[in-house]
C-alpha cells in the first residue's frame, strides 16, 4: 500500500514500502478538488448542523475522486482510509476511498514575540 502526499502548489511524493519518490504535479482539476476539500473542513464548524452532514457527505465524494487520481499518479494501490494527505498554507486533510469524509490535520500555531523578549529570555 502507498501513500501519495500533495502540497497545495500540486507537487507531490508517493511513500511506499520500497521507497519515496517524487511524481509530477497533479492535475489542476485535482489541485482544485483538493482545495475545495480544505475549504469545506475549515468552513465546516460554522455551518448548520443539517448542513455539516451535507459538507461531509460532499466532502467525502470529492475525497474518494481524489484518492483514485492519486492511485492513478502513483501507480499503485493506495491504503483506502489515508491514502492521500494534502497540505496548503499550514492547513491539511487525509482522506481515501472509503467513503468515509476526510480528516482534517491540526498544524501547529505559530507563537509570536517581539525580539526584544526574545533575547532578553536567552
Amino acid at each position: 500500500m502507498a501513500k501519495v502526499i500533495w502540497k497545495g502548489n500540486g507537487v507531490g511524493i508517493v511513500i511506499t514500502a520500497n521507497g519515496i519518490k517524487i511524481i509530477p504535479p497533479c492535475d489542476p482539476e485535482v489541485l482544485a478538488t483538493l482545495r475545495a476539500i480544505g475549504g469545506i473542513l475549515a468552513a465546516h464548524r460554522a455551518l448548520p448542523a443539517e448542513v455539516q452532514r451535507e459538507a461531509a457527505a460532499f466532502s467525502a465524494k470529492l475525497g474518494s475522486f481524489a484518492a483514485h487520481a492519486a492511485e492513478k499518479a502513483a501507480g499503485e494501490r493506495l491504503d483506502a482510509e489515508g491514502g492521500v494527505a494534502f497540505y496548503d498554507d499550514g492547513d491539511g486533510f487525509t482522506c481515501g476511498s472509503t467513503g468515509k469524509p476526510p480528516i482534517p490535520i491540526p498544524h501547529a500555531q505559530r507563537i509570536s514575540i517581539p525580539i526584544a523578549h526574545a533575547v532578553a529570555a536567552g
